[in-house]
């Protein structure tokens, strides 16, 4: 009985080992959760200090103090003096002789530069997504971004998305590199248009272009989705030189 018992454990082992080295033991996996490795301090500073200067909670051209953003974010100031580089590299913050690193100043020239790189790539992302969306996809975009019914300035806003729309545009195209590009704009854009949705009616115009451009997609007619978008951004140009001569006039009305 004993050596029955014996070979019956040996079999089972043997088995065993058939399954792993087939790549069986795919059958029965393990759900273990990977370890998710949290932020760098420099990184994370990085992030939510950008964060701040898009959502303006730091306003253009304020002085960064490095003891009360060190404190906020609980880290030393290295990590924070990395972060801040980084974002002087990038262009979010300007360094001052003999007074510190500021806030960088939106430009009518920033928003030109922007816009221009902006309407050649988004010209290619139609091109690219508008014979191979499917009618789901865009169902979702719609009910994301279109209203089922007209409403106020107020009710509208969560419709407006931003850049979102013309992101996951992109994402569906499938060119990772134009992807990139455009998800490195669009935190620009998100910074300007700030001052965009401070002009009045914009936010209404905004959600109306996007869905006449959703209709020209799912009409698989790219010249008219091309069209219309570059009509959009040329509004939306626009409504951000509107949107930074609002702000310079309240800045000299507040002197």
């Amino acid at each position: 009985m004993f050596a029955e018992s014996l070979c019956i454990v040996k079999l089972f082992k043997i088995c065993l080992d058939i399954v792993v080295l087939t790549g069986l033991e795919e059958a029965y996996p393990i759900h273990l959760k990977k370890l998710i490795q949290p932020l760098p301090y420099k990184d994370h500073a990085y992030e939510e200090i950008k964060k701040a200067i898009i959502a303006h909670d730091i306003l253009e051209g304020s002085l960064l103090s490095e003891r009360a953003l060190s404190e906020q974010l609980g880290i030393s100031r290295t990590p924070l003096r990395e972060a801040i580089h980084r974002l002087e590299v990038e262009g979010w913050v300007t360094a001052l002789p003999r007074k510190g690193v500021a806030v960088a100043t939106i430009h009518a020239q920033d928003v030109h530069d922007v816009m221009q790189i902006r309407k050649v790539n988004e010209q290619l992302v139609l091109e690219l997504i508008t014979p191979v969306i499917t009618i789901e996809q865009l169902a979702v975009l719609r009910q994301q971004f279109i209203p089922p019914e007209p409403l106020d300035d107020e009710s509208i806003q969560p419709f407006v998305g931003g850049d979102k729309v013309h992101i996951q545009l992109a994402e569906l195209c499938g060119n990772r590199r134009l992807l990139q590009l455009l998800q490195n704009l669009s935190a620009q854009m998100q910074w300007f248009g700030y001052w965009a949705l401070k002009v009045n009616g914009r936010a209404q115009e905004v959600v109306h272009e996007h869905g006449q451009i959703l209709d020209a997609i799912e009409e698989r007619d790219i010249r008219s989705a091309q069209r219309l978008a570059s009509v959009h951004l040329d509004h939306t140009e626009t409504a951000l030189l509107q949107g930074l001569k609002l702000r310079d006039h309240e800045a000299t009305e507040l002197v």
